[in-house]
Order: C-alpha cells, then structure tokens, then sequence
C-alpha cells in the first residue's frame, strides 16, 4: 500500500506538470499495443505493474519501461499520464471499442435559459461487468461551453458514493492541451480510476460538470457529444464500449409578468347627529 501511494503520488504530480511539459513528449510512454496511443486499459496496467504488492512483469507491458530496468518505476507511470493526454492521446474520433458494448458511458441532458448555468451529469452502465478505469471526451458547444475556476480548471466533481480513491482523483482536462477554455477549448478530457472496482453499475452517476450557457446563445439544442469512449478491466484490459451524446436546451429566457396590485377603497363612515 505505501509502495502504491509513491506511484500515485508521482502519477498527481505528473498532472499538475501537463500544461508545462506536453511538448516535450518523444514517445507514447505506456503504448502497449504499439497502436500510436495510449489508453486507460494501459494505464491500468503500467498502475497495477509499478504498484502491486508483488510487481507484475514489466513484459506485460514493456513500453513502461523507459529506462530499461526491468521495472516500472513512478516516473514512468507519470510520463504515460503525459502521453494519454497528449502526443498520443486516444483520439476522439475512434470509434468505441467493439465486442458488444459491456460498459455505456451516458452523458445528460438538462435546459436552460441564455446566461444562465446548468448541471450536466454522466453516468455508467456495465451489467455484469467489473470496471476499473473508463475515459472519453466531451465535445464543446461555443454556445455551451464547460465551466473553468480560475486558474482553467473545468469545474467538474465527482458523485458521492463512487469509489474514486483520494490520492488518485479523476483527471479531467479541457483539450487541446494549453487551450483557453470558454474560448477554443474543443474537448474536455476525462480519465477516471475505482479502487474498489465497480460492479456491474446500472446508471450510476459518474460525475457533474458546470456548463455556462452563453449569453448570446441560439435557442435550441446545442450537444454535447460522447467521444473516444474507452474501458478497463482490473487487469489492464479493455472493455466494449459504446456512448451516449448529450444535448443542452437553450430555452427562452421568460418574460416578467407585472402583478396585480389590489386597491382598497376606505368604506364610507356614517355619522350621526345628536
């Protein structure tokens, strides 16, 4: 377990360097297939090789092994995360990966009217299937773009009751990498990672982000599309997958009615005469 929270240590840290070291990227660290990419099945793997209790062969996937050691050190963990969501990012034009669809990702649908903010959640289904990490795309309306804070974090949290462990929280980036969100920002990126794996979810919320709808906004559907859907096993092994847009309605921003005011007329007063 402390070997575990090393890994996870330098897997965090490693996020926080993206926006500074994404172009310095060489290779697809973790690309254990040699397909020109890497995905969260293979981030599973290098996870489960450098921080088992008892390490699992780097021969199960040796594109980890940077430095040619034999192991799978945190740093190399770390540089995989780097090329996830990076140089060799999962493109968000591959389709879902086939086998009949165990896990579904799903991503809302909620209205609102023009400058206003609304609540967009996703949620998981994978009947009799165990999942330990999932990862997909949003693709952003300029009409209804994901919410930042500050300092250009997507304003995204995590529902309460998934098994999403505290020293490794879910990654969500805006994309490309060094985009200004709200303004050509075309992707949210999403990896996420259950320890305890869950089982078999049936529309579990996943998460909720923030979306800011524009001022200017057309009324309307504006979607949000479901991309590069992916899935792991607890194994490192990818899961079928399919997804499911999203959509948000613009509604028209309603028109303030004036109220009533009721009168009173005072009632007339007799008065008598002595």
């Amino acid at each position: 377990m402390q070997r575990l929270g090393r890994v996870v240590g330098i897997f965090i840290a490693w996020t926080a360097l993206l926006p500074c070291l994404s172009h310095a990227q060489t290779s697809c660290v973790g690309d254990c297939n040699a397909d020109g990419f890497v995905t969260v099945d293979e981030l599973v793997r290098g996870v489960n090789i450098g921080a088992a209790p008892t390490p699992q062969p780097v021969n199960l996937c040796p594109a980890f092994d940077v430095d040619h050691d034999g192991m799978v050190a945190p740093y190399e963990v770390g540089a995989s995360l780097l090329s996830a969501f990076d140089a060799c990012a999962r493109p968000p034009s591959l389709a879902p990966t086939p086998g009949g669809a165990s896990v579904s990702l799903a991503i809302g649908s909620v209205s609102g009217a023009a400058n206003t903010s609304v609540t967009v959640g996703v949620s998981i289904s994978a009947p009799n299937t165990t999942v330990r990490g999932i990862q997909h795309y949003i693709a952003l309306d300029a009409n209804t773009p994901i919410a930042a804070d500050a300092l250009g974090v997507p304003l995204c949290s995590v529902s309460p009751g998934v098994p999403v462990p505290p020293q490794l929280p879910p990654l969500f980036f805006f994309a490309p990498v060094a985009c200004q969100p709200g303004v050509d920002c075309a992707r949210l990126a999403v990896i996420m990672f259950f320890d305890p794996p869950i089982e078999s979810p049936a529309a579990l919320l996943l998460y909720t982000c923030t979306v800011n709808i524009a001022a200017d906004a057309t009324i309307g559907s504006h979607p949000l599309g479901n991309l590069g859907v992916g899935a792991s096993d607890v194994d490192g092994n990818p899961l079928s997958t399919s997804g499911t847009d999203g959509v948000v309605i613009v509604v028209a921003t309603p028109t303030p009615t004036a109220s009533a005011t009721a009168s009173i007329t005072p009632s007339p007063t007799s008065t008598s005469t002595a």
